[in-house]
């Protein structure tokens, strides 16, 4: 799947794929260029969470929840699949989020 995603992004020539950018400005192969991404993206998440814990931070705690909101939520729709660009691959995720109600006992 990924390998497909990599040749779509490839058919629009003016847009460079994250993956392909690391390989060119690295010269690595893809296989090192995926993990490199990786591994910024878990970096990231350290980096998001060390803020949302630093009790001295000084940023208004509003600003930093809808920042927060739409990390998750990209990572959510990107995290697997393109899901931003082929929405019916979340669709059974959003509609058990707000169709099917939650059972709570």
């Amino acid at each position: 799947m990924r390998d497909f995603l990599l040749q779509r992004e490839r058919l629009t020539s003016h847009v460079a794929s994250t993956i392909d950018s690391c390989m060119k400005e690295h010269s690595i192969a893809i296989e090192i260029a995926r993990e490199k991404i990786h591994v910024l993206i878990e970096e990231s998440w350290k980096d998001f969470n060390d803020e949302w814990l630093d009790s001295s931070n000084t940023q208004p705690m509003q600003l930093m929840e809808r920042i927060f909101n739409l990390t998750r939520t990209m990572e959510f729709i990107y995290k697997k699949d393109d899901a931003y660009t082929n929405g019916h691959t979340i669709k059974d995720n959003i509609h058990s989020l707000f169709v099917d109600p939650v059972m709570m006992t």
